[in-house]
């Protein structure tokens, strides 16, 4: 079990067409891993008449804190089929898609 933890950072955007680059970075400040993590995307917005589609990738670095803190193994945690484990710091890259189509003129189906 890992307990609740506050997290904030800024959010750096640019936007030009046709590709939008976004910067963002957490630090964890209650004092549970004091953590960072931090994404740099790429974006691509879509338009069409009724609706939008975001499709993404994103670059995403979480320190040895922030990764030892959410999926270590500790050795009391530690069982025959799962080892005690502390990882080290991990970059990742992630793709993603956004979207939402306007079912009327007050609601919009979306997908974040």
């Amino acid at each position: 079990d890992r307990r609740w933890t506050l997290e904030v950072g800024p959010v750096i955007g640019w936007r030009a067409l046709p590709v939008h680059v976004r910067f963002k970075t957490y630090a964890e400040i209650s004092g549970r891993h004091d953590g960072m993590i931090s994404h740099l995307g790429l974006w691509w917005p879509l338009a069409w008449e009724r609706g939008y589609m975001v499709p993404g990738a994103e670059l995403v670095y979480q320190d040895s804190d922030y990764t030892s803190y959410y999926y270590s193994v500790t050795p009391a945690e530690a069982r025959p089929n799962r080892p005690a484990y502390v990882p080290g710091s991990a970059t990742n890259v992630a793709l993603k898609v956004r979207w939402g189509y306007e079912l009327s003129r007050r609601w919009l189906l979306s997908k974040r």
